[in-house]
């Protein structure tokens, strides 16, 4: 009896189970519009609430809300057509449907915190759109209008953002905001605990130190990224990570380390494949050829090469690591010609090079060009609607001065002139500021023709007399410039980036000519990397003293760049010492010779202390027994 009863229990539950389940799976899987029923908001609410239904229910969400236009949801609606263009690839469905949702959510009477949220993924799904057609700018911007919602409205996915707003800097040439970025994102324990993300964030730190030349640091983080991945099970692009060792190894002339990373590199390569970079098949051959060469298969790996540049030449679009494969290639084969005393083989490969050089920096230009314009045109587009709601403004404006005309027009008029004095005094503020802005600007980049002329000058001489520094100095040259052209763009940099520039400036100039020696003291006072200042103007006093200081002496000569304690008045005490012909002496040597150097810091100094209200200044001075001493004051900043 008791094993009927439990058997007809069993039987009762199952068919409510089975009912119960059908039901909610036909709830859940498809809802059916009905033109008889009058849907409230509630019904909408719970579908906004439920991503299981409002994804399979995005025609119906449509003709809910067309049916009564108090009715408040769509930006759910358009946040869902928004996702679907993307996975379908359809960006210019993506910018109208997310541009739609956004503006619904302006015009609603109400703004509810649930249609507020359906925005984040809106901005962030516009963001990524506009990062592919290089709309950096634009890209950041929503980025971080998503990211300041995450402040009201918890997201799931903000690592994503920051890392986002990482990649368009990295992209712009923002590379210190870019590794700030990555840094803080390297923190984040959820973001670092998904593989992929995690092993994409510790290789591009790795790369932006690379670039800034701190190679320990760079060193550390490609260490990590293989430990990361291994842990992580994330394998498919960890010869990179080799790779970039062998190269970090290679540039301080540790053959053997670079030989045994490039060699790991390749075991990866043949175990995991080449994972997300296209460049990896091209990486793998290179390595392979350095290790033939290494091995003394001088042939074998001459030929691999030779194929690697061949492979470079035809590349129809070029980048920075292209032109870093090229010069490394280039300096192995010249090695190897060398070594297999076929020296005039070599000669035919540096011509190439050469080539590759100006068609390289051809194409940067022409991409530079195309930037711009996508900038201008940008900004003009915005520009105009930004016209459209002033005229908008205006003319809401008149209509209420109308209306009430009749009850003050005398106070009005007092009112419009008070408008009128302080926009006319705002607007001359902002031209001051934009005209300053732009002769600062334009100072700064009329400082970089003037050190790469001279540069080129000794690359060209190099070159002429068949040097065996040439290639060397090619590629530290490489190096300064890509510091150079990065700091130029930026009106403060840190002090730390500013001293690496001039070590490198400086190491440039006395391993080609052993005509001096240098130092920079005080940094143990200060922390470099907490202080702000204005970029290359510490560097037109150091070249001064090499070409004209230095040049008539006939002992070895000395520069001395000492960095004292910031006082309270908003300057930065440098002082430039150096024991050449002396000031006076130089001045009448050169009389005939423009200094636009001196002339460009004056007017930048004047500019900056105008601007900063501060005395910028820069005093010249005898040394105590020979030499110059110029003492330079520039604003700064804490970070």
């Amino acid at each position: 009896m008791k094993l009927v009863k439990f058997k007809i229990s069993v039987i009762v539950f199952l068919i409510f189970f089975f009912f119960t389940t059908c039901i909610q799976a036909q709830v859940l899987d498809k809802d059916t519009f009905d033109p008889t029923r009058t849907y409230g908001q509630t019904y909408i609410d719970s579908l906004i609430e439920h991503p299981e239904r409002n994804y399979k229910n995005i025609p119906m969400i449509k003709r809910i809300l067309e049916t009564n236009p108090d009715l408040y949801g769509w930006p759910l609606y358009y946040q869902k057509k928004t996702g679907q263009s993307y996975r379908n690839n359809k960006y210019d469905s993506v910018i109208y449907y997310a541009n739609k949702g956004i503006e619904s959510y302006e015009k609603a009477k109400l703004k509810r915190d649930l249609d507020e949220t359906q925005l984040i993924p809106l901005h962030v799904i516009m963001a990524n759109v506009l990062r592919t057609q290089k709309k950096f700018k634009s890209s950041i911007n929503h980025y971080q209008t998503a990211l300041d919602l995450t402040k009201k409205h918890p997201y799931k996915w903000k690592s994503y953002i920051l890392a986002g707003i990482a990649d368009n800097h990295l992209a712009m040439g923002n590379d210190s905001i870019a590794l700030s970025s990555f840094l803080g994102l390297s923190k984040d324990t959820l973001y670092m605990g998904l593989a992929r993300p995690a092993v994409s964030v510790l290789h591009r730190i790795g790369i932006l130190y690379q670039s800034f030349d701190s190679i320990e640091k760079a060193k550390r983080y490609y260490l990590k990224g293989i430990d990361i991945s291994h842990k992580l099970d994330y394998l498919s692009n960890i010869h990179s990570f080799f790779y970039n060792l062998g190269h970090l190894h290679f540039s301080e002339r540790k053959i053997d380390s670079a030989a045994f990373y490039y060699k790991k590199g390749n075991e990866a390569f043949n175990l995991y494949g080449y994972g997300d970079y296209e460049d990896g098949p091209l990486n793998y051959a290179k390595a392979e050829a350095f290790v033939d060469i290494y091995e003394r298969r001088l042939e074998k790996g001459i030929n691999g090469l030779k194929e690697v540049l061949d492979q470079l030449d035809e590349k129809k679009t070029l980048n920075k690591f292209d032109e870093e494969n090229y010069s490394f290639c280039t300096e192995v084969l010249v090695n190897a010609y060398n070594s297999a005393s076929r020296h005039s083989e070599a000669i035919p490969v540096l011509e190439k090079q050469v080539a590759f050089l100006k068609r390289f920096h051809k194409l940067q230009i022409k991409e530079d060009m195309q930037n711009l314009e996508i900038s201008y045109q940008t900004k003009e587009k915005d520009a105009s609607i930004e016209q459209l709601e002033i005229n908008k403004s205006q003319q809401q404006t008149i209509i209420n001065q109308q209306r009430y005309l009749g009850f003050g027009l005398a106070g009005l008029l007092l009112l419009l002139t008070t408008i009128g004095i302080v926009l006319w005094r705002q607007r001359n503020l902002n031209n001051q500021y934009k005209l300053e802005n732009l002769e600062q600007r334009l100072l700064r980049s009329q400082m970089n023709p003037h050190f790469v002329s001279n540069a080129l000058n000794t690359a060209c001489g190099l070159v002429a007399g068949r040097s065996s520094n040439a290639i060397p100095y090619i590629t530290k040259l490489a190096t300064l410039f890509r510091l150079i052209l990065t700091n130029s763009r930026e009106e403060f940099v840190d002090l730390d980036e500013e001293l690496t520039l001039l070590r490198n400036y400086l190491k440039l100039q006395s391993d080609f000519s052993n005509k001096f020696d240098f130092k920079i003291i005080g940094t143990d006072r200060i922390d470099p990397e907490a202080l702000v200042v204005p970029p290359m103007l510490i560097q037109p006093f150091i070249e001064n003293a090499i070409i004209h200081g230095l040049a008539g002496i006939k002992t070895k000569g000395k520069i001395e760049i000492e960095i004292f304690e910031p006082n309270d008045d908003g300057l930065l005490h440098i002082q430039i010492s150096d024991n050449g012909i002396g000031y006076s002496e130089n001045l009448n040597t050169h009389k005939n010779n423009t200094s636009v150097s001196g002339t460009i810091v004056k007017e930048r100094l004047m500019i900056l202390g105008k601007k900063f209200k501060v005395n910028a200044r820069f005093l010249v001075g005898k040394g105590t027994s020979e030499g110059t001493i110029i003492d330079l004051y520039l604003p700064y900043f804490v970070d």
